[in-house]
């Protein structure tokens, strides 16, 4: 399975998400569009390659507010859109070993990260390099810390909650101990075990029923067929990727690929191992 490392790359515009449950860090789903292009690129337009995102660094803009009317007829201010400088590398799997560097490097040329453009540190495109294995791609770029699907925290969470959004909350709330230090029974299971945990969002839940999507007034497209829907986030881990690029294999989630499932209207981006993104392509052939 060869992995292509794409950047660093800088992206200075880019949306960050600003919902009352997850803020201040880029949509996973901005993965799955960049693979998307890609694979277009490469004549495979349904191949949903796997993709890991390498955080290097995240400025969040102090944004712009907008006026807002409450109930009391006073004006008030909200928070308008996030965006933010995100600097990063993207590597993309190509488990059936199809793609070729000339194809990512022109299709990178016209993608977008989180609706901002990708720039190298000294050329307008990020360098695109060929690697055997992602810990290979890890070793070749500056530190930083890769985003592990951990949505079986979030599940064990839920299990002692009222409700997967209290499971959440459980998850990301810190507590003071008795000895005065910031602490999580999620984020510290076990004396000396550290999991560096954050909502993350992962996709979109429609509210209505697909079979009924039509084409919408008023929309970017209005003749492309539109459902309303609200977003699913889950639980990821930071993950140090020189710690993940010494480690004689990778056990973390750190590939993530979309999943559909069009009765219940359910879109979620999830992450996988690279041994498990292996295994399904052998079960394929």
């Amino acid at each position: 399975m060869s992995i292509f490392a794409i950047g660093p790359f800088t992206a200075a515009d880019a949306a960050l998400d600003s919902s009352p449950v997850v803020a201040g860090l880029p949509s996973i789903t901005a993965l799955a569009g960049v693979a998307d292009v890609i694979a277009r690129a490469g004549g495979q337009p349904a191949a949903n390659l796997p993709v890991a995102l390498l955080l290097h660094r995240v400025t969040p803009h102090s944004g712009m507010f907008r006026p807002t009317p409450q109930p009391s007829g006073e004006p008030a201010e909200a928070p308008g859109r996030l965006f933010g400088q995100v600097r990063a590398t993207i590597c993309l799997a190509d488990p059936a070993d199809t793609l070729f560097s000339d194809t990512v490097r022109r299709a990178v040329q016209r993608a977008r990260f989180a609706g901002a453009r990708m720039e190298g540190d000294d050329a307008p495109v990020p360098p695109v390099r060929a690697c055997d294995d992602l810990g290979e791609a890890l070793r070749s770029v500056p530190p930083g810390h890769l985003l592990a699907d951990r949505t079986d925290i979030l599940e064990d969470a839920t299990t002692h909650a009222a409700d997967p959004l209290d499971a959440l909350l459980d998850v990301a709330t810190l507590h003071r101990d008795e000895d005065g230090r910031w602490t999580n029974p999620y984020s510290e299971p076990e004396p000396g075990v550290r999991h560096r945990l954050t909502p993350l969002s992962v996709g979109f839940q429609a509210l209505e029923p697909i079979e009924n999507a039509s084409g919408r007034e008023g929309t970017r497209e209005p003749e492309t067929p539109h459902v309303f829907a609200e977003g699913v986030a889950t639980v990821a881990e930071f993950v140090s990727a020189r710690a993940l690029a010494r480690a004689p294999s990778i056990s973390h989630a750190v590939l993530w690929s979309w999943h559909i499932d069009r009765p219940t209207g359910l879109f979620v981006v999830r992450g996988r191992t690279p041994a498990a993104v292996e295994a399904e392509l052998e079960e394929q052939l």
